[in-house]
């Protein structure tokens, strides 16, 4: 199973950390060689290259994607990939 983590959403469900640029390049660092990380980007929302990355896989039934955002995990559920909640993820990184 591949992860394909929403990051800023992630970085927003979590008591003491911020969008900063800062919190970005932590989060982008834990989870290398574990998870793709996507943030927003100005011109381009990370759930755009989200969604995106499924259409030009060839089976996104691979991926889960981490977010929250009921919208974008609908959408990525119609491309085939599934879909965990933020929080939980987060939960699970925690006890390793």
């Amino acid at each position: 199973m591949i992860y394909l983590v929403d990051g800023d959403n992630l970085l927003g469900t979590w008591p003491g950390r911020t969008r900063s640029a800062c919190e970005k390049q932590r989060l982008a660092a834990e989870l290398d060689g574990r998870a793709v990380v996507v943030f927003d980007l100005p011109g381009r929302s990370a759930d755009d290259a989200i969604l995106a990355a499924l259409r030009r896989e060839p089976n996104p039934a691979e991926w889960t994607v981490v977010t929250s955002d009921r919208s974008l995990s609908d959408r990525c559920r119609s491309l085939g990939a599934s879909t965990e909640r933020s929080h939980e993820f987060r939960r699970r990184l925690s006890v390793r």
